[in-house]
């Protein structure tokens, strides 16, 4: 993925904005847009610490112990291997950017995307040997 390409990931369309190739490796940046109620379960992320800024939306962040409410405006630092999750709380679409440093999150999102585009349902099983090439742990449902 060079950049503003668009991965739809469950019901979740990802936007690479700029790629770990076109920043040397040394970030990546993309948008995400989550339908109303969309969760994502409680993982770590080995090898990059991440930012994140929300647009749109009322959101739910955990990091680690702590449970932040996220509306629009709200900025989150996620350090490498600290537990995170998110729920969208809000009634219509909510967006959010993620900045992910060292790069790398869009070979995820490519890997993750290449799955959908081949009609894989994206179940725990299926999505495992992708998360653990990218390093990252799954820690709750």
């Amino acid at each position: 993925m060079q950049g503003n390409e668009t991965c739809k990931i469950g019901s979740s369309d990802v936007e690479v904005l700029l790629s770990s190739h076109a920043t040397g490796g040394r970030y990546t940046i993309c948008q995400l847009q989550t339908a109303a109620g969309q969760s994502l379960p409680l993982h770590t992320h080995e090898y990059e610490d991440g930012f994140v800024y929300v647009l749109e939306g009322e959101f739910r962040f955990r990091i680690g112990e702590t449970a932040i409410p996220a509306p629009p405006g709200t900025s989150l630092f996620i350090p490498r291997r600290t537990p995170f999750a998110f729920d969208h709380q809000g009634q219509t679409r909510g967006r959010f950017l993620v900045v992910t440093a060292p790069g790398g999150m869009d070979l995820l999102i490519r890997d993750l995307g290449a799955l959908t585009r081949r009609g894989v349902a994206l179940t725990v099983e299926r999505v495992a040997p992708v998360l653990d090439k990218h390093g990252i742990t799954l820690l709750g449902t």
